[in-house]
C-alpha cells in the first residue's frame, strides 16, 4: 500500500481499449486490514492512497491490471501472500470502489512494492 500525492492533472482511470467501468480488468482482493496510519479505513483490495483535497478524506483506490496472468499482478499478489493478507485474483467489478490501472498508479508515484 502506498501514499500517492495529488497530482496536477485528474487521474486517468480508464484505458481507451477497455470499459470506462473497470470491468474486463482484474484485482487483488484480500482479507480485510487496517490502512496504514494516520488512515482509519479498512481495505480488502490492494490499492493505493490518492489524497484528495479533503486531507482528512483520502480516496482508496483499487489498482487493477488488464490481464489475469500480468507480471506485475502476481508479483503483487505474492508479495501480498508473504504478508498473510490472502491474496485472490478476482475480475474487478464496479461496486468494489473506485479504481485505478497499474500504469497510471506508477504514473503518479506509486511504488513498485
Amino acid at each position: 500500500m502506498s501514499i500517492l500525492t495529488e497530482p496536477t492533472t485528474d487521474i486517468e482511470t480508464t484505458d481507451r481499449d477497455r470499459s470506462s467501468s473497470g470491468s474486463d480488468w482484474w484485482c487483488i482482493q484480500i482479507d480485510p486490514i487496517k490502512a496504514p496510519e494516520p488512515c482509519t479505513h479498512t481495505v480488502a483490495f490492494v490499492c493505493g492512497i490518492m489524497q484528495t483535497k479533503k486531507p482528512v478524506d483520502p480516496c482508496h483506490l483499487i489498482i487493477v491490471w488488464p490481464e489475469r496472468d500480468d507480471e506485475k499482478l502476481l508479483s503483487t499478489a505474492a508479495l501480498s501472500q508473504k504478508r498473510g493478507h490472502n491474496p485472490k485474483i478476482v475480475e474487478y467489478q464496479e461496486s468494489f470502489g473506485p479504481w485505478i490501472n497499474y500504469d497510471n498508479y506508477k504514473l503518479y508515484g506509486g511504488p513498485d512494492k
